[in-house]
């Protein structure tokens, strides 16, 4: 089978690093093509070991880079024509299938639509069928920007980020300007800017974006908005509010821990109580 072109973007932070040897792991046993794999980091000082020597490291600076600048450093190295948008704890479980990740870059090829998201999460119940088990996203349904894992055409994907730099500039919003506590692995509170549903209330407002996603009328997972997907199996999210996700994931997170020797689970497990 012919390589695509594409390459895989994952988007972590050091606080997130107790996840990347499971992560990169799952990856390299899992991913069925041959592409390059950015990494886009603050840093990977003392934690080296536990990635992948082959990964490309892109680094950023929180103090002095919005998320959307972050993003168009990486992208300006990556030279193929689509790429898959991960996060360090949307880890793999299974093979995906290849021939259907295939037939999504043929659909975005052959189309105007900047994505496929492979999994059904943040749209309405009802969705138009675009294709053979694709849905269309549009600017009615809750997330048409999402961080969930996804092909996306790279200009697109690009087109956006430049899209919020050229707002950040507008506004004269400082990347410095955070206070406190954040959202988990970041020590700093982001700016709204930086946060993933202030990005879709962008594009839904200025029509940044068209997408589809991939459903296989896969079953809801437990405590959660999304379903499973066996396009691309994996866990999403892994941690969630800074534990192990253990309310919706408790059995896939126990037998990565025991496959690749966890013990150290000082973040702590978040548990579902029928309360």
């Amino acid at each position: 089978m012919n390589t695509p072109d594409l390459s895989i973007l994952t988007y972590s932070n050091i606080k997130h690093s107790d996840a990347w040897k499971i992560y990169t792991g799952q990856m390299d046993e899992f991913f069925p093509f041959d592409v390059n794999h950015y990494l886009l980091v603050d840093t990977i000082e003392g934690m080296e070991s536990d990635l992948n020597e082959n990964m490309i490291k892109v680094y950023y600076d929180d103090e002095t880079q919005t998320v959307s600048e972050q993003y168009k450093s990486a992208l300006n190295m990556i030279e193929t024509k689509y790429i898959i948008h991960d996060m360090e704890d949307f880890v793999l479980l299974d093979k995906p299938q290849e021939d259907k990740l295939l037939d999504c870059i043929d659909f975005l090829e052959k189309t105007d639509y900047d994505f496929v998201r492979l999994i059904k999460c943040g749209v309405r119940e009802v969705s138009k069928s675009v294709g053979d088990n694709l849905y269309e996203i549009d600017s009615s349904d809750p997330y048409s920007y999402s961080h969930a894992t996804t092909i996306w055409k790279k200009d697109s994907f690009l087109r956006v980020h430049n899209f919020m730099i050229d707002y950040k500039e507008e506004k004269g919003i400082k990347a410095k300007k955070f206070q406190g506590e954040g959202r988990e692995g970041n020590t700093k509170k982001m700016l709204d800017i930086n946060m993933e549903g202030f990005i879709n209330d962008m594009c839904k407002e200025n029509d940044l974006v068209r997408g589809a996603y991939y459903y296989q009328k896969e079953q809801r997972v437990p405590r959660t908005n999304h379903y499973y997907s066996n396009i691309f199996p994996f866990i999403m999210t892994a941690i969630k509010g800074s534990m192990w996700n253990f309310e919706s994931y408790s059995n896939e997170i126990l037998a990565l821990f025991e496959k690749y020797d966890i013990k150290d689970l000082k973040r702590g497990l978040l548990k579902w109580t029928n309360s």
